[in-house]
């Protein structure tokens, strides 16, 4: 899901305007969010993760849109379905991990890999703060 380099253009171009988005429905793309919580939250990930500092960031983020009268509704990616259509970009996204994890074991340095049970717990975080979330088990396209 997600919008290719959306991301990029706002943070090149720095092109915001802030508002005030209270009391709405928010429909959010759950594995764009989970990598970008963690990410951004500059918690450990060469060495496995920091799993209950995430989730703690995570519970964080649902409770200021609780308390700003936001209602979140969470879609995440299943995968691809039984088709290979994206067989060739998977393999290619594993190749490239591999690669970073090996840099990252060899320099030390951050490589942004999202450590293994990242997904996980950001969805059973979801689960116990009952907040909407359904997983797609395709691709989402519009």
């Amino acid at each position: 899901m997600g919008v290719k380099g959306l991301y990029s253009l706002l943070e090149d171009n720095q092109i915001y305007e802030d508002i005030r988005f209270r009391d709405s429905k928010l429909l959010i793309d759950g594995s764009n969010l989970a990598y970008l919580l963690y990410f951004t939250s500059k918690l450990e990930q060469n060495h496995g993760g920091q799993y209950l500092a995430f989730q703690t960031y995570v519970q964080s983020f649902f409770t200021t849109l609780k308390e700003c009268g936001i209602k979140p509704y969470v879609v995440v990616d299943g995968g691809s379905g039984t088709s290979n259509i994206k067989l060739e970009t998977n393999m290619e996204r594993g190749r490239d991990k591999v690669w970073r994890a090996h840099s990252a074991a060899q320099t030390g340095k951050t490589e942004n890999i999202l450590p293994v049970l990242t997904q996980y717990v950001f969805q059973q975080t979801l689960i116990d703060m009952e907040v909407p979330l359904v997983k797609v088990y395709r691709r989402g396209r519009l």
